[in-house]
């Protein structure tokens, strides 16, 4: 039971670092066997839909992995869609999918449970009852839906922080629900242990000079722009001439001092913790204010802030800091630590 604004984007991330969890006692590796998600057009939210008319009013896409005939013969990860009015999905999930989540954790097939603001007293009943039956970890976001599950479902074993959806990334999702996993998996005979990719040794870095000629684009338009500007002259008796002059000074002055170096520390932070997305983007925007004047400076701190991120993030996580929260501290909380740290 999986939710975001991109269904098949975070399903494909949680699988990807569902394969990051490494067991002492055995070679396989885990993965996103099945799944069932419900979403609405454009990932709006379902907040709104408060009864049985309104499901009926608005239309929705069924998302499933490994349920049909189709997706089972096919050995790499697939996701089929139906799309309905919500409320025709919500009765073909408690008539199928429902029954077939259920069926496959009492059959052992199922060996843990992600949950995003699911059901657990409706649509999803019989997987959480299922679920606390065999007393699989279960975790996930959606705080509201997990204690409603827990405070009804007894023997529940909720794992990790079930922190909210709002302002996260999928990779800061798909993260927090892996390692939440990895301790719940873990056994006094089976160790589980999570180890994202970007930190494990033998990973390569890009090289300086790559990311400055990612920079390129932008280093050419400072150049132009300092050039057409540089050959602009007003007539000193013109009217508004003075206030167009300053005008004509501070573009220059931004454009000399802070645009490549603002440009290099984004690109810099994107390229070194890729994985982070807009929370990278995010961080080495405020990050820039430091890095005026420098170009050099600009890549470094860039560096620095996507090292501090990846870092921060997993910090959050060990410690059950909520989703949303941890997206907060590693997208603006970073960056003004590394401003704060660079200004004194």
């Amino acid at each position: 039971m999986l939710g975001g604004t991109n269904a098949v984007e975070l399903m494909s991330q949680v699988n990807e670092e569902l394969g990051k969890l490494k067991s002492s006692t055995s070679l396989s590796s885990c993965k996103l066997k099945y799944a069932i998600y419900v979403g609405l057009p454009g990932g709006a939210s379902m907040d709104n839909i408060r009864s049985i008319e309104d499901a009926k009013s608005h239309v929705a896409t069924l998302y499933t992995v490994d349920f049909s005939s189709s997706s089972e013969s096919k050995d790499e990860f697939s996701v089929d869609q139906v799309t309905a009015s919500l409320d025709e999905i919500n009765n073909m999930i408690k008539s199928k999918y429902d029954k077939e989540m259920a069926n496959l954790i009492a059959s052992k097939k199922i060996t843990s449970l992600i949950s995003i603001s699911s059901d657990p007293l409706n649509v999803n009943k019989l997987t959480f009852e299922a679920a606390a039956k065999a007393k699989i970890p279960v975790t996930g976001s959606g705080g509201t839906s997990l204690s409603t599950a827990a405070s009804n479902f007894i023997g529940l074993n909720i794992v990790g922080n079930s922190g909210g959806s709002v302002a996260t990334t999928t990779y800061t999702k798909a993260v927090s629900f892996c390692y939440a996993l990895s301790s719940g998996l873990s056994t006094k005979d089976e160790k589980v242990v999570y180890e994202p990719l970007s930190l494990s040794k033998g990973t390569k870095a890009p090289q300086m000079k790559s990311i400055l000629e990612a920079c390129l684009p932008a280093f050419i338009t400072v150049s132009i722009l300092l050039s057409f500007l540089g050959r602009i002259s007003l007539p000193s008796d013109a009217f508004g001439s003075s206030q167009l002059e300053d005008w004509k000074l501070n573009l220059e002055v931004q454009l000399e001092t802070k645009v490549l170096p603002t440009v290099c520390c984004i690109i810099s932070a994107n390229s070194y913790a890729p994985e982070h997305g807009s929370t990278a983007i995010m961080a080495s925007g405020v990050a820039s204010l430091c890095v005026h004047h420098s170009v050099l400076g600009g890549l470094i701190t860039g560096y620095l802030t996507a090292i501090l991120v990846r870092h921060t993030l997993l910090f959050c996580v060990r410690i059950n800091v909520p989703a949303t929260m941890t997206n907060i501290i590693c997208a603006g909380g970073v960056g003004g630590i590394v401003v704060l740290c660079a200004k004194i």
